[in-house]
């Protein structure tokens, strides 16, 4: 289930004394970090809003001015480009390239789901099917 997220939850970008939130936007009114966004994504949701302190250890941010519930000004629509199935799968199991890419990365993508197959009805959203270069 999916929760409203606030308008103005989160602290302003422009709050922060952190040096490296000092140039963000002044009107950035909800922040998120990459995993509340991956973890929204996987529900179907708006990611929570977070204090940009809480976002140091984050590697990825989302920040959102204005209105998050009014619609997008553009039409993104659909993937660019044929899905493939994200190349962590081999066989149709979930395998990490190596121990140290398990440590760091496993405990963070449990939107992934061990098994390829069968393909779940949500492959795209969990990340199965990605769009990748054709060479890859």
């Amino acid at each position: 289930m999916c929760a409203k997220p606030p308008l103005y939850g989160a602290e302003p970008a422009a709050a922060s004394t952190r040096p490296q939130f000092a140039s963000w936007p002044k009107r950035a009114v909800l922040t998120s970090g990459d995993v509340a966004i991956l973890a929204a994504i996987a529900r179907a949701c708006a990611p929570s809003p977070a204090p940009v302190t809480a976002l140091e250890g984050s590697e990825a941010v989302a920040l959102v001015a204005g209105d998050p519930l009014r619609p997008a000004p553009h039409d993104l629509g659909e993937p660019v480009g044929p899905l493939r199935l994200n190349p962590l799968y081999s066989g149709g199991a979930l395998v990490w390239p190596s121990e140290r890419y398990a440590q760091e990365y496993g405990p963070r993508s449990d939107y992934l789901p061990e098994r390829a197959d069968p393909l779940p009805a949500d492959a795209a959203r969990r990340r199965v099917l990605v769009d990748l270069p054709e060479r890859w």
